[in-house]
């Protein structure tokens, strides 16, 4: 048995961030679920998920309150050591049609390990993490450059911006490149991928790109 939360006073203190690194996560926009495993390599979501919201005010960033959150683990008894993962998403706006878009942020713990016991277990072990933003994908096509990432059900607004060099502080700036919008399948909103297509061609040299959420 384990207690499903993350502050626990003197003994555990895990706050999940936002991509920023700086803002805590906060109320049911955001989803946790954790998985375990009897060892590292065997750490993936039970069949009967653990999930919990996340608590908003000054306990942003956490789950649960000043109460023990017991969850039993299938299949494991006291003594045993368990392998353990924390996965934190944020779930597109619905109504979708089956499946729903991948989740504009999402992020994981480092994977964990403790002797569960007959009363609730702290997840002792589990360190702070910030959510990131959907993979940036890039691919050549013949003199383009096109960039692809989960858009969040087509609801947000992103920048895409580039710089000529990774090594120059503040080179960052906005690429001035505008978002389409791809849905694949029609005009059923169903995967939410955005597509830039973006010419660099050998004579301009070379670019980076990374992509900012402007959407709060």
């Amino acid at each position: 048995m384990i207690d499903f939360r993350t502050f626990i006073l003197g003994v555990l203190d895990a706050p999940v961030y936002r991509p920023d690194g700086t803002n805590r996560v906060s109320g049911a926009p955001y989803v946790a679920e954790l998985l375990y495993g009897p060892n590292e390599a065997s750490v993936a979501p039970p069949s009967t998920a653990i999930t919990s919201p996340f608590s908003e005010g000054e306990w942003a960033g956490y789950l649960g309150r000043d109460q023990p959150v017991p969850r039993v683990l299938p299949g494991f008894q006291a003594g045993d050591r368990v392998s353990f993962q924390l996965r934190v998403w944020e779930p597109p706006p619905g109504p979708w049609i089956y499946p729903p878009p991948p989740s504009r942020t999402v992020g994981v713990s480092k994977i964990f390990s403790l002797i569960v016991s007959n009363t609730p277990t702290p997840l002792v072990g589990l360190k702070s993490f910030s959510l990131f933003l959907a993979d940036l994908k890039i691919r050549r096509q013949g003199d383009q450059t096109v960039l692809r990432w989960a858009a969040g059900g087509g609801l947000d607004v992103y920048d895409l911006e580039m710089t000529d060099s990774l090594h120059i502080p503040g080179s960052w700036r906005s690429s001035g490149l505008k978002p389409v919008l791809e849905i694949p399948g029609g005009p059923f909103r169903g995967s939410g991928m955005a597509d830039w297509v973006v010419t660099n061609s050998i004579n301009q040299g070379a670019a980076f790109y990374r992509i900012k959420l402007l959407t709060p």
